[in-house]
């Protein structure tokens, strides 16, 4: 039974449970912009509630795969509930941290290449047995001994400071586990205990696998409305910004070539939006932003240094709460996987 998004006051006693239900606007245009085709794979990466998740699996004619992912057992359980009353069953909801789905494979790689790295040095132990060269055999000796895993890139350090600094400063989004590589076994044995999905989600989410990704991301939520108070602080606000990246390099990781990605918040931070738009066109030359569907709202912020060009800017959607469209402050970027993405 199909479920139509609108406002009404029965909706919330629950007397249309299953036939309609309450979403603000820019929430709907963010589904619609992913415009996901039939028979499609489609990943929500932060998905409780289940609204826009819901409201794929609708786009979709509840035909392909959704797969829905939340950190916590109560909301996952909300996506599963929401999904049996609409009669969906395209909708698969599991536990699992998103930002993991870059870490996994990346410390699965690693430890594949630590695994390798030991064979080389046994290999390279017994030449140097029956090496008749002491010389020779020192110098390999002196190669081999070298750390593994002790050479990050830039991105790697900012990606690695964030995640610290967002586990200290924001308690409920426990992020520490996006560490840097380890430089001994044990210390990488303690990443990849953290950073482990759950065997049934890892199963499930490969890279390059989806068609679609929706990255609904947590935010700051200064879009959101009413608000007596705001207590954030201008650091925190750069962590969660961090957090954000985090996701945003496990949605690049799992989309396939040619896929397209949905990037959206509910503030109007413009470090939580322009600014990360600006890290993943800088970070992925093979991510490119792309025209939306449906445009309801204004352009994004421009500054070509920090933010955005006037082009790019004009490929954003920014919902101000001091509009006469009197909806939410949101933000909806769409972008488009040109071609695979180099190990990050």
């Amino acid at each position: 039974m199909s479920c139509m998004s609108v406002c009404c006051p029965l909706i919330i006693a629950g007397v249309l449970r299953g036939r309609a239900m309450l979403q603000a606007l820019p929430c709907i245009v963010a589904a619609q912009a992913l415009d996901p085709e039939p028979g499609s794979r489609v990943l929500d990466m932060c998905a409780g509630p289940g609204g826009k998740t819901t409201m794929l699996a609708q786009i979709m004619s509840d035909s392909g795969q959704v797969i829905a992912l939340d950190r916590t057992q109560a909301k996952v359980q909300d996506v599963r509930q929401l999904a049996a009353d609409m009669g969906l069953k395209s909708v698969t909801a599991l536990v699992a941290d998103a930002t993991q789905l870059y870490q996994q494979h990346r410390l699965q790689a690693q430890q594949s290449d630590h695994c390798k790295g030991q064979q080389q040095q046994q290999h390279h132990h017994h030449m140097l047995i029956a090496a008749a060269a002491s010389t020779s055999r020192l110098q390999h000796k002196q190669q081999l001994s070298g750390p593994q895993h002790d050479r990050e890139s830039r991105f790697q350090r900012e990606h690695r400071k964030g995640a610290l600094a967002i586990g200290t400063a924001v308690t409920h989004l426990d992020h520490t586990s996006a560490a840097a590589p380890a430089s001994s076994s044990n210390e990488q044995d303690n990443l990849v205990s953290k950073a482990s999905l759950p065997s049934e989600a890892a199963a499930l989410l490969q890279p390059a696998s989806f068609d679609y990704v929706l990255l609904d991301a947590p935010c700051s939520a200064l879009g959101l409305r009413p608000r007596l108070l705001m207590d954030w602080k201008l650091p925190t606000l750069q962590m969660l910004a961090a957090y954000q990246r985090a996701l945003l390099h496990s949605a690049v990781h799992v989309l396939k070539p040619g896929g397209h990605l949905i990037y959206c918040t509910c503030t109007i931070n413009p470090g939580e939006n322009e600014e990360n738009v600006r890290y993943v066109l800088d970070k992925w030359p093979q991510m490119r932003l792309v025209e939306q569907p449906l445009k309801l709202a204004g352009s994004g912020l421009v500054d070509p240094e920090r933010w955005l060009t006037p082009a790019e800017a004009a490929l954003v959607q920014r919902f101000d709460p001091c509009d006469p469209e009197d909806t939410i402050g949101f933000f909806i970027a769409k972008f488009v996987k040109l071609k695979p993405t180099v190990k990050s």
